[in-house]
């Protein structure tokens, strides 16, 4: 059973409801994955990042002979300007490449901390831990979520492989669930359509059981004809 992806924070609401049969007993996991796709290959030369050095523009020698002094002040101050912009206008192009190169994405961050299929934190529960506090009213636990796909540091990690030892690192607690679980037997003979659809619905009829089983009718009781044996 899935639920719907959502943006994952400090506080991320799931909102979903599992109803779930038990038997002698009860035992199951909950998984969190994330969405980790490995990023495709940024091509990325050298030529690209090592750019040439920029060479000023030049004006062609019959044109700045044939200009006066002025004029020839005048051009060479211009395609100075010129020259500085295109100079200052290379250099960011360079720096922005190298930024897009060097940033981390999401994948070089989170590979070796996350499984295949994106998991990475594990909650495991059974129904003898918290069968006593769930029984017959709606109750609110906090789950502890292990990581058990992360890798062991590289240079750790090569050495273990050398040894013929694994290359996980232990689990460890990454996170915290909090459950609401709710735990209602079925009473003998009752059929399925018997038995409350969620969760809201089991906590209201138990109330109205609750209401009508302490219910205390006081008086007198008369009847008129036929008879009353006692």
């Amino acid at each position: 059973m899935t639920t719907s992806w959502l943006d994952l924070g400090k506080s991320a609401p799931i909102g979903q409801e599992f109803e779930l049969t038990v038997f002698d007993d009860l035992e199951f996991h909950l998984t969190l994955q994330t969405k980790l796709t490995k990023p495709k290959a940024r091509p990325m030369s050298t030529s690209v990042l090592h750019h040439q050095t920029f060479k000023p523009s030049k004006t062609s020698t019959l044109s700045r002979l044939l200009a006066s002094p002025k004029k020839r002040r005048e051009q060479e101050r211009k395609q100075q300007e010129e020259d500085a912009q295109a100079m200052y206008q290379q250099e960011r192009e360079i720096e922005a490449l190298r930024a897009a190169k060097d940033q981390p994405t999401a994948w070089d961050l989170q590979h070796e901390l996350v499984g295949e299929d994106g998991s990475f934190a594990r909650a495991y529960v059974s129904l003898h831990d918290h069968e006593a506090d769930a029984f017959g009213r709606a109750t609110v636990f906090n789950l502890d979520c292990w990581n058990e796909w992360a890798l062991e540091d590289k240079a750790y990690a090569s050495t273990r492989s050398k040894l013929g030892g694994i290359q996980r690192r232990p689990p460890y607690k990454i996170c915290t669930l909090e459950v609401q679980m709710l735990y209602i037997p079925k009473p003998k003979n009752a059929k399925d359509e018997d038995m409350p659809k969620s969760m809201s619905a089991a906590v209201r009829q138990l109330k109205e059981a609750e209401l009508k089983s302490a219910q205390q009718f006081e008086g007198f009781l008369s009847q008129q004809g036929g008879d009353c044996p006692v």
